[in-house]
């Protein structure tokens, strides 16, 4: 089971470099939005993060909703300020920093969506060493 989702995850990230054609050209953020009309005060309800790569080659997946078991190690208290800043109204029209063409060697990328009370969601894609939009690099920090 955990070799079939690890396969599951580096397809899909070599997918993204590779796109259809085959090229080596770097995926461009293309964040994904569901609903354009949603309020800017709507609070997110589940956010999902993953972080693979590293020296190890590690995948590691932490989901964040107050209807869900909490990822190991952490609180109640963990799951709620990482909701109240996946909350910040920036995030849902953040323009990300596109991705190098050089996206490889041990770094770790991140990819993290955000679900609001009002349907919407919306995925980022990140890589380790690219400075982010500082609503980005503070939701990260507070996804332990």
């Amino acid at each position: 089971m955990l070799r079939a989702l690890l396969l599951l995850i580096l397809l899909t990230a070599c997918e993204g470099v590779q796109g259809s054609s085959g090229s080596s050209a770097p995926p461009r953020e293309t964040p994904v939005v569901e609903s354009t009309s949603a309020p800017s005060g709507a609070q997110a309800v589940s956010v999902t993060y993953t972080q693979t790569g590293g020296l190890a080659g590690t995948v590691e997946t932490r989901h964040f909703s107050l209807d869900r078991p909490r990822p190991a190690g952490l609180s109640r208290v963990d799951i709620k300020t990482a909701l109240r800043a996946a909350s910040d109204p920036a995030l849902r029209t953040l323009k990300m920093t596109p991705l190098p063409e050089d996206q490889c060697c041990d770094r770790f990328s991140y990819v993290v969506t955000i679900r609001w009370d009002d349907g919407s969601s919306r995925t980022y894609r990140s890589l380790d060493g690219v400075e982010q939009p500082a609503a980005f690099s503070r939701l990260i920090g507070h996804l332990p």
